[in-house]
């Protein structure tokens, strides 16, 4: 009987009076995904639906013409029409009386709509994840976007509508394709990231309820959600950190030369130390390095690496400053002793 239509739309009926189970109404999303045609036949129903339910408050709609203009496009059956005419006209008689309820009613039908709208929508939404890799990509706009293990990025396909948004989780690098009449703005929290063309950094996670931005060249505007007025723009080699809790946008010169590590595995050390220099590594290469000694923690360290290793690296610290790397399978030891 599932593979008949008549059961679908009667299905489709008993689901906006509020008479399905929840087993039924996984079945009528299924059919509703299964086919293109299946979907416009749901959505005639619930315009309709709504028309009705708009008509108990306006008191001025015309079921029986509504109800023709929908069956002559999609050939929806007498059944069906009788039984949404006779809740229809049920409701109606009542109507003064239950204002308030049948409020409830659209709400209800509403929320309803909307949560299979969830499934039914959900393939034009794209979600890329870089799990346990650096993940490179072009956006259908042509902007290409660096995404750090563990960070992921959400968007409409092909970005319909006047802006390009993405929904930002983690770390990742933007070069923006220039569009003057379409804005690309990274959404992350309440905080918004807004540009027209250029290339940036942004990181949601940077510890303590922080996010960080960091702008290679071109402008950003940076702003809470709720309070657009109150932006900072930015220019190349500037950076903001961003309070999430307590709303604070502080805008500040670079001074981090290594913020693209992750993605370059460039370094660039200038009197670091050795314990900065360790936690950079441990953050690049996804590595467990470990200094057993808290007196060479302060070893200071001025040379460049780019594209190595981290076995190349550590090996030429290794021997540049004197001290003993051991390589276990979790693990990688770095001990040594005090400089005199």
């Amino acid at each position: 009987m599932k593979n008949d239509s008549t059961y679908y739309l009667d299905l489709i009926t008993r689901y906006f009076a509020g008479e399905t189970e929840v087993n039924e109404i996984a079945v009528l999303i299924n059919w509703v995904q299964a086919a293109p045609e299946n979907k416009n036949t749901f959505e005639e129903y619930r315009k309709t639906w709504q028309n009705v339910e708009k008509s108990k408050i306006e008191s001025q709609i015309n079921i029986d013409n509504e109800w023709d203009e929908l069956s002559s496009k999609i050939g929806l059956g007498e059944n069906a029409k009788a039984k949404i005419i006779q809740m229809y006209e049920k409701e109606k008689s009542h109507f003064y009386k239950r204002f308030a309820g049948i409020a409830a009613v659209i709400i209800l039908l509403i929320a309803s709509a909307y949560f299979l709208n969830l499934y039914f929508t959900k393939d034009k939404l794209q979600q890329i994840v870089a799990q346990t890799e650096i993940l490179e990509n072009k956006l259908p706009d042509g902007t290409l976007v660096t995404l750090n293990s563990g960070s992921s990025i959400e968007f409409t396909k092909n970005f319909k509508g006047k802006t390009r948004e993405i929904k930002l989780k983690g770390e990742a690098y933007f070069d923006v394709s220039h569009d003057k009449t379409k804005a690309f703005i990274i959404l992350a929290n309440n905080v918004r990231i807004e540009v027209l063309g250029t290339s940036f950094y942004v990181n949601t996670n940077s510890g303590e309820n922080k996010m960080e931005v960091i702008l290679n060249n071109g402008k950003v505007a940076v702003y809470y959600a709720d309070n657009p007025d109150s932006r900072i723009i930015m220019l190349p080699d500037e950076k903001v950190e961003i309070a999430v809790v307590n709303h604070k946008i502080i805008k500040s010169v670079n001074a981090d030369e290594n913020y693209l590590a992750w993605k370059t595995k460039e370094f660039i050390f200038r009197d670091h130390s050795l314990k900065e220099v360790v936690e950079l590594l441990n953050k690049v290469y996804n590595s467990n390095i470990k200094i057993t000694n808290e007196k060479i923690e302060n070893y200071r360290i001025n040379t460049s690496f780019k594209g190595q290793s981290l076995e190349s690296v550590l090996k030429v610290l290794e021997a540049t400053l004197d001290l003993e790397i051991d390589f276990y399978e979790t693990v990688i030891v770095i001990s040594g002793e005090e400089c005199k």
